[in-house]
C-alpha cells in the first residue's frame, strides 16, 4: 500500500515538477510550499514568485483550537518565520482578505487585495417552489466547528422542536474532517427526518454545493465568534450575494455592512434560543435583493487586477 505523502515528499515532488517545466511565473497558494520555492529561486533567479495568501496562517494556528497550546504556538511561530523570510524574494503577495493588512506586517508595495468573490462558472435555473409552507435551509462547504457545524445542529434541533406555523427542512452538504463532527452529523441525520446530509465523509464537487445553495430558501452562515473568522468575509457570503440566494447569518458588523446594499441576509444570534413567533415574522416579511443581485460580489473586478499584475511580471 502506498504511504500518504508527507510535506517533505510533496515539496520534493513539486521541486521535481517545476525543475522539469521551468516556469517563468509561479503562484503558490499554500505556505507549505514556500520553502521549496525559495530553494528553487536561489538557483533560478529570474523566476517570479507570487504568494497567494488565502489564510493568515500564524493567526489561525494560534487561535484555532484543533491542537495543543504548545503545538499551536510552535506552528504559529514557524509559519510567521517562513513568511517573513520569503517576503524579499516574492514579486507580489495576493491577500484574500483586507484584514490581513491590519493583522500582519506586510511589504505594502507588493501586497494586493484579491478577495474571494464569485466567478459564475456554473449556470442554474431556479426551480419553481412547490411547498410554499416549507422553508428549506442549506449549510454547506467545510463542515467544521470553526465554520459553525455545532451551532447549526443545535439551532435546527431547537427550531424543529418549536410549535411553528411553517415547516422547515435542512440540507447539510460538504465534507467533514473532524471525527466527532462526522459522528454528530450521522446521529443528527438519523434522529431528525427533516435533515439530509450529503457528503460528510466524502468530497462533494463545488458545482453540487452551488446547486443546493441555489435551490434553497436560505443558506445558513452560523459562524461562531472566533478571531480567525470575525474580520474575514466568507466565500459563501459572496457566492450567495452573486447568486441572489437569501442568507441567515450570525450577527457580525462587517458582514452586515457587506450585505446592507442588497439586503441579502437576515442576521440572528444562533446561540440564542429561538423565539419562534418573532423568527417566523422575520422570515415572512423579509424581502431580499429588492434591486437585484449584488454586482460587487462577482470576481470580475478582482480578475482585472490579477491580469494587470501578471502582465507586468
Amino acid at each position: 500500500m502506498d504511504k500518504k505523502p508527507t510535506r517533505i515528499t510533496t515539496s520534493r515532488l513539486f521541486l521535481s515538477l517545476i525543475n522539469e517545466i521551468k516556469p517563468d511565473i509561479l503562484i503558490v497558494h499554500t505556505i507549505e510550499l514556500l520553502p521549496a520555492l525559495l530553494y528553487y529561486k536561489f538557483y533560478n533567479r529570474k523566476v517570479k514568485i507570487v504568494y497567494d495568501m488565502l489564510e493568515n496562517y500564524p493567526f489561525n494556528f494560534r487561535y484555532q483550537q484543533f491542537r495543543s497550546p504548545l503545538k499551536s504556538k510552535i506552528l504559529s511561530t514557524l509559519s510567521n518565520l517562513i513568511e517573513k523570510v520569503s517576503y524579499p524574494f516574492l514579486s507580489y503577495i495576493f491577500l484574500a482578505e483586507k484584514t490581513y493588512l491590519k493583522e500582519k506586517k506586510l511589504p505594502l508595495s507588493k501586497s494586493v487585495i484579491l478577495e474571494n468573490k464569485y466567478s459564475p462558472i456554473h449556470h442554474f435555473t431556479k426551480k419553481k417552489k412547490e411547498e410554499f409552507n416549507t422553508i428549506s435551509f442549506v449549510f454547506c462547504g467545510s463542515l467544521t466547528k470553526i465554520f459553525g457545524v455545532v451551532e447549526v445542529i443545535k439551532w435546527f434541533s431547537g427550531l424543529s422542536s418549536c410549535n411553528s406555523i411553517l415547516n422547515y427542512k435542512l440540507t447539510i452538504i460538504g465534507k467533514a474532517y473532524e471525527s466527532d463532527v462526522i459522528q454528530a452529523l450521522d446521529k443528527f441525520a438519523q434522529n431528525n427526518k427533516l435533515v439530509q446530509c450529503i457528503g460528510v465523509k466524502e468530497f462533494v464537487p463545488h458545482e453540487d454545493i452551488i446547486r443546493e445553495m441555489f435551490s434553497c430558501d436560505f443558506v445558513l452562515l452560523p459562524y461562531p465568534e472566533n478571531q480567525c473568522t470575525t474580520n474575514c468575509i466568507p466565500t459563501k457570503l459572496y457566492e450567495c450575494l452573486a447568486l441572489g440566494v437569501p442568507m441567515i447569518t450570525q450577527e457580525n458588523l462587517l458582514w452586515k455592512k457587506v450585505c446592507k446594499e442588497s439586503n441579502g441576509s437576515l442576521f440572528i444570534d444562533f446561540k440564542q434560543p429561538i423565539e419562534i413567533k418573532s423568527f417566523e415574522q422575520k422570515i415572512k416579511s423579509f424581502t431580499p435583493y429588492p434591486n437585484g443581485i449584488d454586482q460587487k460580489a462577482f470576481w470580475y473586478s478582482e480578475e482585472k487586477k490579477l491580469l494587470n499584475i501578471i502582465e507586468t511580471l
